[in-house]
């Protein structure tokens, strides 16, 4: 993960969000059903929330709060939901999901049914990441 050119800092990528203190905001590719979906990833490589010293860990979920609120700002969601997974890509990265009472299950996680695809364009992607950058 922390190889594919969207995760470089300074990338032109249609959905980077921006470049953190210690991790990189960009827009999910293929789940934007859920309108704002982000990932957020860490810039570099670690598996573990336990494997980063207490200043790196606390810094990183800074930067979560932060692009969290944005999609707060940005969305005025129900609900914010936080992922840090690593089963699939074994590289820690946050997935921040604003969730709305329009959601086929607002209140279930959304991984239980298979998330419609949504295709947006580039200047879809880069307006949206805009939006957001201006509220972090």
């Amino acid at each position: 993960m922390c190889e594919l050119p969207a995760f470089q800092r300074g990338s032109d990528d249609h959905r980077r969000i921006a470049d953190l203190e210690v991790s990189t905001a960009i827009l999910a590719s293929r789940e934007q059903f859920y309108l704002g979906y982000t990932l957020l990833v860490l810039n570099q490589h670690v598996e573990e929330l336990f494997d980063l010293d207490q200043a790196l860990r606390q810094q990183f979920v800074e930067d979560a709060n932060r692009i969290a609120e944005a999609l707060n700002k940005t969305f005025s969601p129900l609900k914010i939901n936080y992922c840090l997974l690593g089963n699939t890509l074994r590289h820690l990265h946050w997935h921040l999901i604003p969730r709305r009472q329009t959601d086929p299950t607002p209140k279930r996680p959304v991984w239980e049914d298979p998330i419609p695809h949504v295709q947006l364009s580039e200047n879809e992607f880069r307006q949206l990441a805009h939006d957001i950058r201006a509220n972090l």
